[in-house]
C-alpha cells in the first residue's frame, strides 16, 4: 500500500505492508464495535521502515482496550490497557515499555550522538488535560544515552487529586520535587498573567499580547531542584544546577496580587558559572518589583558580582544594574536607565509599539580608571533601533556610537574609537589565556546586521599586548565573513619601522564552532605570549621567533587552557637567553626542549640531540615521534628531530622493570631499537 498518495505531497508517510483480521458489528443507531488483530510488517515514515508491529485488542467508539507490540531494530514498545477519550471525562489506565529507542535511525532528531533510550510508563488517571487530570502518571527506570554523556531517572511522578477550587498536584522524581495547591489553570497562567502586568505596562501587553480567555488562577507552590548536571550535559540543556535550589510563591488573579522567589546557590548558565542566586519578583504596592543578585565566577577565583532592580509602573520600566569584581584593580559599573512604552494608534491596521530607552548618565570604574558614560537615547520603533549619541569617555579617550540598525542595508551604525584600552574589554570577557591590550584609535562600520551583516574596522593599536606581552604597534583590518560565521583579521604588529609580522585569520565569535583561528607570520617575535598555551610542558618561555604560527582552537579549550598551538617549517634560530626553554632550528628541522626536572630521561638514558639532553617535565608525558606530532592533552606541537641518538647508560634495574620502561617509551612514541638487547 503507497500511503504517501493518499496525503498531500511532502507527507512523512511511505510504503506498508500489513494483514488485518476484524470481527465488528454495529447495532441499530449504534458505533462500530468488535475485535482487531493486525500484523503490519513494514511501515514507512520519514524515510524508515518501521518492521514487526503487532496490535489486537477490542475497540469501541473512542475507546481501545488492548496491546500494541513493536519489534523494531531501533526500539521495541510494549503497550497494553484502556484508552477511552470522552472528553473530560476520558480515561487511561496503562503500562507501556521502551526499550533501546534509536530515535536518530528513525529519523526523528539529530540533535543527539547515538542516544539510546529505555524506560517504563504506567498511568491511571481520568481527564484529558492537565487542568482536570485526576490520578498518576509514573515514569519508571528512564536510561538515557548518548555517545558522550548518559544520565538515569529512577522514577519521575505526577500526581493530582481534587477538584475545581481545591486541587492538588504533587511532582516526585530524582531531581525536580514540589506541589502546586489552590485553584490552577495551567493552560491560562501564561494569559492570567499578562492580564494581571496589563495594569502596569498597558502599551506593552496590549500590542504583544492578544486577547485570550482565563480562568481563576489562585495557587501557592514550592518546588526543589537537586543537580542535573547529568541530565543538563546529555540533552544540551543551556541551565544546570549543581546544588539543590528552592522556588516558591503564590498567585491570585482575582486580586492580581502575586510574588515569586528563586533560591539559586550554585548554577550554570551555558558555560558560565553562577553562585549565590536570588530572584523575587511581586507587586505588593502600585508597582511591579523586580530583584536580581548573582555571583559569576571562575576556576581561578575571579568573581564578578551583579545585583538587577528593575519597577514597573504607568507604562515605564526603571531599571539599576550594578556589577563590580574582586580583582586587585576595580572594575565596577552602576547603570540605569527609564524605559518608555508608547502604544501608537494606526489609521488602519492594529496598534504599533514604540519603545524608548534612555540611559541615564553613570560612572563606570575599568581597571581602577574612572570613565563616564554620557546621557543617550535608544528608540525602537518600526523594526529600527536608532542610537543617538552614546558616549563613554575618560578624559581625551572615548568610545562613541551613533546611526540605526534594522533590515534596510542603507541603515548603519558608526562605532568610533579613540586611546580605548582593549584590556578593558577582554578583562570582562574573562578568558585568563586571551588577553588583548593596547591602546585602540579607529571606527567600526555596521550595516545590514539581519542580513549580510557586512561589518569591518580599521583600527591602529598602540603598545599591543597578548598575554601581558608587549608585541608592538599593530595596524588591523578586520571585517565580517558571513560564509564563514567569522571575523576575518588581517593585519601588522610593528616592532618597528623595518621589522613587522604579519598576522591573518578568523575569531568565531558565537556558536558551537565559536573560537579562533590565527596564523602569526613571526619576524623577530616575543614567544613570551605563548607562555599560557605551553606553560604545562615548559615554564618561563623567553625568546624571539622566526617563522610561521597557526593558534587555533575553541574558547572553551583556551578557557580551560587546552588550545592547540602549530609551529609549522619555521626558519632560522630562537635564541634561549635565559637557558630555561630551548628551541634550535637547523636547516627546517627543530629540536623541543622542556625546561630541567628532577625526573630524567637520562637516568636511564640519554637523548642527544644537537644542543644535549632532551629532559622530560615532571608530571606530563610528550608523545614524541621521530618526525610527527608530539601531544598532550589538548596540545600539538609538530616536532621536527634531527640527529637523535640514544646512548645506552649503566641499569640498576631487573629485566623486568627495563621491559616496562622499554614498552612505556614504545608507547609514547619513541624509538627503542637501542635497547633491545
Amino acid at each position: 500500500m503507497h500511503l504517501n498518495e493518499l496525503f498531500p505531497d511532502g507527507n512523512p508517510y511511505g510504503t506498508a505492508k500489513l494483514a488485518v483480521t476484524l470481527d465488528t458489528h454495529r447495532p441499530a443507531n449504534g458505533s462500530f464495535s468488535g475485535n482487531i488483530k493486525a500484523n503490519i510488517d513494514e511501515f514507512e515514515y520519514k524515510g524508515y521502515k518501521y518492521e514487526n508491529i503487532h496490535l489486537s485488542g477490542n475497540f469501541k467508539k473512542n475507546g481501545f482496550n488492548g496491546m500494541l507490540d513493536i519489534d523494531d531494530p531501533n526500539g521495541k514498545l510494549y503497550a497494553e490497557g484502556l484508552f477511552l477519550h470522552e472528553g473530560k471525562n476520558s480515561m487511561f489506565n496503562f503500562t507501556s515499555r521502551l526499550e533501546h529507542f534509536h530515535p536518530d535511525s528513525l529519523h526523528l532528531t539529530n540533535k543527539y550522538e547515538a542516544p539510546d533510550i529505555s524506560c517504563t510508563l504506567n498511568a491511571d488517571f481520568t481527564g484529558n488535560n492537565i487542568d482536570n487530570l485526576e490520578g498518576s502518571i509514573t515514569l519508571d527506570s528512564l536510561s538515557f544515552k548518548t555517545k558522550p554523556d548518559s544520565f538515569f531517572l529512577k522514577k519521575f511522578k505526577v500526581e493530582a487529586t481534587g477538584h475545581s477550587l481545591d486541587r492538588h498536584l504533587t511532582i516526585t522524581s530524582d531531581v525536580l520535587n514540589g506541589e502546586v495547591t489552590g485553584a490552577y489553570s495551567f493552560t491560562t497562567i501564561i494569559p492570567s498573567l499578562m492580564q494581571t502586568l496589563k495594569g502596569y505596562i498597558p502599551a506593552l501587553i496590549n500590542v504583544t499580547q492578544k486577547k485570550q480567555k482565563v480562568m481563576e488562577n489562585n495557587f501557592s507552590l514550592l518546588l526543589t531542584i537537586e543537580n542535573t548536571e547529568a541530565i543538563s550535559n546529555t540533552l544540551k540543556l543551556p541551565f544546570t544546577m549543581l546544588t539543590q535550589g528552592r522556588i516558591t510563591g503564590h498567585y491570585n488573579n482575582l486580586y492580581n496580587r502575586f510574588r515569586f522567589e528563586a533560591y539559586l546557590p550554585k548554577f550554570n548558565i551555558g558555560k558560565s558559572m553562577f553562585e549565590s542566586g536570588y530572584l523575587t519578583c511581586d507587586n505588593p504596592e502600585d508597582r511591579v518589583s523586580l530583584k536580581l543578585k548573582a555571583t559569576n565566577y571562575n576556576a581561578k577565583g575571579l568573581r564578578n558580582y551583579m545585583d538587577l532592580k528593575a519597577d514597573a509602573k504607568d507604562n515605564r520600566i526603571q531599571t539599576q544594574i550594578s556589577w563590580a569584581n574582586n580583582k586587585e584593580r576595580l572594575f565596577k559599573a552602576d547603570l540605569s536607565a527609564s524605559t518608555l512604552f508608547i502604544e501608537e494608534e494606526q489609521e488602519k491596521g492594529p496598534a504599533k509599539l514604540r519603545t524608548e530607552i534612555s540611559l541615564n548618565k553613570s560612572p563606570l570604574i575599568l581597571n581602577d580608571s574612572t570613565w563616564h558614560i554620557a546621557p543617550s537615547t535608544i528608540t525602537i520603533a518600526d523594526g529600527k533601533i536608532g542610537i543617538q549619541d552614546f558616549s563613554v569617555s575618560n578624559g581625551t579617550e572615548y568610545l562613541h556610537m551613533e546611526g540605526t540598525v534594522s533590515k534596510d542595508p542603507a541603515d548603519t551604525l558608526l562605532l568610533d574609537l579613540k586611546q580605548v584600552e582593549l584590556s578593558y574589554i577582554f578583562d570582562i570577557l574573562n578568558i585568563p589565556v586571551l588577553q588583548f591590550a593596547g591602546k585602540a584609535t579607529g571606527t567600526f562600520n555596521i550595516t545590514d546586521l539581519y542580513g549580510s551583516r557586512m561589518l569591518n574596522t580599521d583600527l591602529e593599536v598602540q603598545n599591543f599586548s597578548f598575554n601581558q606581552v608587549q608585541l608592538g604597534r599593530l595596524n588591523l583590518f578586520s571585517e565580517w565573513d558571513d560564509q564563514q560565521k567569522g571575523i576575518l583579521m588581517l593585519g601588522s604588529i610593528y616592532k618597528n619601522d623595518t621589522t613587522w609580522t604579519d598576522v591573518s585569520g578568523y575569531v568565531y565569535p558565537v556558536g558551537k564552532n565559536a573560537g579562533l583561528s590565527l596564523f602569526f607570520g613571526a619576524n623577530d617575535l616575543n614567544l613570551a605570549f605563548l607562555h599560557p598555551f605551553v606553560e604545562n610542558i615548559a615554564k618561563n618561555m623567553q625568546g624571539r621567533g622566526f617563522g610561521n604560527i597557526h593558534l587555533h582552537g575553541p574558547f572553551k579549550a583556551f578557557a580551560e587552557q587546552h588550545p592547540q598551538l602549530l609551529c609549522e617549517k619555521p626558519a632560522g634560530r630562537v635564541a634561549d637567553r635565559q637557558r630555561k626553554f630551548a628551541v634550535l632550528v637547523a636547516d627546517g628541522h627543530h629540536l623541543l626542549f622542556s625546561e630541567p626536572r628532577q625526573r630524567d630521561l637520562a637516568d636511564a638514558f640519554g637523548v642527544r640531540g644537537p644542543t644535549g639532553t632532551f629532559l622530560v617535565h615532571e608530571g606530563c608525558e610528550p608523545q614524541f615521534t621521530g618526525h610527527g606530532m608530539a601531544r598532550r592533552r589538548g596540545f600539538q606541537i609538530l616536532v621536527f628531530v634531527d640527529a637523535l641518538r640514544l646512548v645506552q647508560r649503566p641499569f640498576e634495574r631487573d629485566a623486568q622493570s627495563l621491559r616496562v620502561s622499554c614498552a612505556g617509551l614504545q608507547y609514547l612514541g619513541i624509538e627503542v631499537k637501542a635497547f633491545q638487547q
